[in-house]
């Protein structure tokens, strides 16, 4: 049985380090707290980085959910380059290409 009320959100990728050395977001220039000068997700530093939240019928799917959902269906979910699932505690999960 599938679901048709997924909504994936992609985040995160498009930060900049303004006049004052701290770390802005490109959308709306709000300040993010805790964004390490070294970040994929900074332009200068090629922004190579998004943040992924998935949900399913307004239920933020974390890491384990989404492996269990997968396993139900046959399939399986691995560690790959580019894609590490962290388990962050709001549910978001991290993609990033390499240098």
């Amino acid at each position: 049985m599938g679901h048709t009320n997924f909504e994936f959100k992609v985040t995160g990728g498009d930060r900049y380090i303004g006049s004052d050395g701290k770390i802005y977001s490109s959308t709306n220039d709000n300040l993010i707290r805790n964004s390490s000068p070294t970040s994929a997700h900074i332009e200068s530093n090629g922004a190579r980085a998004v943040d992924l939240r998935i949900k399913l019928n307004d239920k933020t799917m974390n890491y384990k959910m989404i492996q269990k959902a997968i396993k139900n269906y046959g399939g399986s979910l691995k560690y790959q380059r580019g894609f590490y699932p962290f388990n962050y505690a709001d549910g978001h999960h991290h993609l990033y290409l390499p240098k």
